[in-house]
């Protein structure tokens, strides 16, 4: 049956998460309790996302880009220093490097995952080398023993940007417990917590202070600034529903596996001219992203819209094009052969939870009937 013979979906790209009765009683104790942060669903958050990346502690924090800077500053990060990382990465971790006065360092990516090419980070990195920067690509862990070893070899910290893959996992370990800190988002991540929110976890003591201390102003209980600092502060509203949405990651996850497997396999029966996500031996996916390429990518995504389907592009320009980057980064167009393909190419089609069996049927369909012609 063709798409146009079928009931017509409308299918969002990010995920309508359910708004639970514990959610609407943990919202209302939160402003019965008027604890605007650093309250108990701040506790009980840090305490699950901790358990959950195998450290021993995770620092809430106001956004994944707090998390990010102040990981990066616990990591040593310092003015004149250098970060490597992949050219294909999101823009708030270049960023960060800049607002500190350090360089980012690009690499190239391997085209099988879109993560960091790891055989290129030991040419990228100088005596000025403070840190790597690896993001695990829409929640397919990046192969993190071999960056390990390099890095400690070479003195350096590992900031794991594990925004894309909460609840994955790299062999036998959860991924944001295996660089030096690592980071989680949550605004339309792996959980939606109404609103904006992150942390950052670590299990060395001294780096789990200095991520506390600089999230907010350096404080330690009282009103004497220690180190400088930010106010990156969780409100405890977005703590308690972030809280009771990690009890429902386990199941979110599952549901997302099932969707990327059921698109894999009617993509390959179909034989469509389309290049399909893998998962390593070493990685357990999260699928936050379920990320085709194609040489007509925009305009599949024009027919996708069209029949009803939302689709994303993670991401669209490699870190080195950023307008906002222009004259900071001493890169030029055509460096980075793989991270520019793949903006070119890549497209995420919805995989979320809500997703289920009879929505990627349709995707699919209407995915085949553009190859077919159909426009």
């Amino acid at each position: 049956m063709s798409v146009g013979e079928r009931s017509r979906m409308e299918i969002p790209y990010r995920f309508p998460y359910p708004v639970t009765g514990e959610m609407l009683n943990a919202v209302q104790d939160v402003m019965r309790r008027r604890i605007h942060h650093f309250g108990p669903y701040t506790d009980a958050l840090e305490a699950k996302l901790a358990a959950l990346s195998g450290t021993t502690r995770a620092v809430a924090c106001a956004s994944g880009s707090g998390a990010i800077l102040i990981g990066l500053q616990a990591c040593g990060v310092r003015a004149g220093d250098e970060v490597v990382m992949p050219a294909n990465t999101y823009g708030a971790v270049p960023e960060a490097v800049l607002q500190l006065g350090a360089a980012p360092v690009l690499v190239d990516i391997e085209p099988a995952t879109d993560n960091i090419a790891v055989d290129q980070v030991e040419a990228a990195m100088t005596p000025r080398t403070r840190a790597i920067a690896v993001q695990h690509s829409y929640g397919h862990a990046a192969d993190m023993d071999p960056l390990r070893r390099l890095a400690e070899s070479r003195g350096v910290r590992i900031l794991e940007d594990a925004a894309h893959a909460l609840g994955g996992r790299y062999k036998d370990r959860p991924t944001g417990g295996l660089g030096d800190v690592g980071v989680f988002a949550f605004s339309n991540k792996a959980i939606s917590a109404t609103g904006v929110g992150g942390a950052a976890t670590a299990g060395d003591p001294g780096l789990t202070q200095d991520l506390l201390d600089r999230r907010y102003h350096g404080r330690r209980g009282g009103y004497e600034t220690h180190v400088l600092g930010y106010n990156f502060r969780l409100t405890e509203m977005v703590a308690a529903v972030a809280s009771c949405q990690l009890d429902q990651l386990p199941a979110w996850n599952a549901q997302r596996r099932r969707n990327a497997a059921d698109y894999t396999r009617r993509f390959r029966d179909s034989g469509l001219p389309l290049g399909l996500p893998v998962e390593r031996a070493y990685a357990s996916h999260t699928w936050l992203h379920y990320v085709v390429r194609l040489k007509e990518r925009d305009a599949l995504r024009v027919h996708l819209l069209r029949r009803g389907v939302a689709t994303s592009v993670h991401y669209p320009v490699p870190v080195h094009r950023h307008a906002g980057f222009a004259g900071r980064l001493p890169y030029r167009e055509g460096e980075f052969p793989r991270s520019e393909a793949a903006c070119r190419e890549i497209l995420s089609l919805p995989c979320h939870p809500a997703v289920g069996e009879a929505e990627v049927e349709y995707v699919a369909a209407a995915v085949a009937e553009f190859f077919a012609g159909g426009r």
